[in-house]
């Protein structure tokens, strides 16, 4: 198996971070029993590669040894009455304690619970300064759901009403997260690579080896998916008449992929982005500094800000 440095690809065409020609690259690389290396990423060969079965038994290894580690040390910390404050420490002061249920937790974070989240968290709040009636709404349906009665004078005090059954009745919150992915998802372009021939439904043939990739950047934007306002930020389109979620067909909505390769972590990430938005939103208000400036996307694997989002913050309280 030979490698090569592809470095022309930083000359190419880029759409949405990722360059025009990649999979061109990948596909004749991989008939050429050649892995294409691109951007400071390898890809690999999935077939039989013993590089490839050292990683994916590795990290379960690994996390393992993680959750085994802080154990200790939460242990030895319980003996001396201190405290460690992260996430995995916090899991393990909790009753349930399953080795297996925690290693779970830690893959979420080590596979999507980053990057994915933070991007599109930047987006929402974007967005929502683009369009203050949104946010304003956002901020009711918060308000409404925590059914905060009192005055509240500061962070700590709204947190302590964000609790599990409140996040579940914020279904406007969660029509606008899943319109900001919509336009903005946090991988723009997904590539998967065809394991045995096969052919495609509209009779197109794939051989093995073959890179087929989806844009769920373009997808989202397309009318004839998603009508004549595709291109508009419109939470509402979420929401039957009762003003509940209605998720859409996840071959409609490909962010989260579908099927048995749908992500393992989209409930977790939408708990964790429901949980920062209402927070911020039940005590803020955003507005952009630059009401003129669009934000440019950062050449990246995922669809970052480039640069930072600057924007002024009012409080709701006080």
């Amino acid at each position: 198996m030979k490698r090569i440095w592809a470095p022309q690809l930083t000359g190419t065409t880029m759409v949405f971070g990722v360059p025009v020609s990649i999979t061109k690259w990948m596909v004749a690389g991989r008939r050429c029993g050649i892995v294409v290396v691109f951007g400071g990423w390898r890809m690999n060969e999935v077939n039989g590669s013993s590089e490839s079965e050292e990683m994916s038994g590795a990290t379960p290894r690994k996390v393992k040894g993680s959750v085994d580690e802080v154990g200790g040390r939460t242990n030895e910390a319980r003996l001396t009455e201190s405290r460690n404050e992260d996430i995995l420490s916090r899991f393990l002061q909790l009753k349930y304690k399953d080795p297996k249920y925690l290693r779970d937790i830690i893959l979420n974070y080590v596979l999507a619970g980053k990057d994915p989240i933070g991007l599109t968290m930047s987006w929402f709040i974007y967005l929502l300064c683009k369009h203050p009636q949104v946010q304003e709404k956002v901020a009711k349906d918060i308000k409404e759901a925590t059914e905060v009665k009192e005055e509240i004078k500061n962070i700590v005090d709204f947190a302590a009403y964000v609790s599990e059954g409140a996040l579940k009745k914020m279904q406007y919150l969660h029509a606008a997260l899943t319109e900001t992915i919509r336009l903005y998802p946090a991988l723009p372009l997904d590539p998967k690579i065809c394991f045995s021939d096969d052919v495609l439904p509209d009779g197109y043939h794939v051989k093995k080896g073959d890179v087929v990739a989806y844009l769920p950047y373009a997808m989202g934007r397309m009318e004839f998916i998603w009508g004549d306002d595709a291109h508009e930020y419109k939470p509402k389109r979420w929401l039957d008449e009762n003003g509940n979620f209605h998720p859409e067909n996840p071959f409609k909505f490909t962010a989260f992929q579908a099927g048995p390769r749908t992500c393992l972590g989209r409930d977790f990430a939408y708990m964790q982005m429901k949980i920062f938005s209402s927070i911020l939103l039940g005590c803020f208000v955003f507005k952009l500094s630059d009401v003129n400036r669009i934000p440019r996307y950062k050449t990246s694997i995922n669809l970052h800000i480039d640069g930072p989002l600057d924007i002024r913050v009012f409080k709701r309280f006080g």
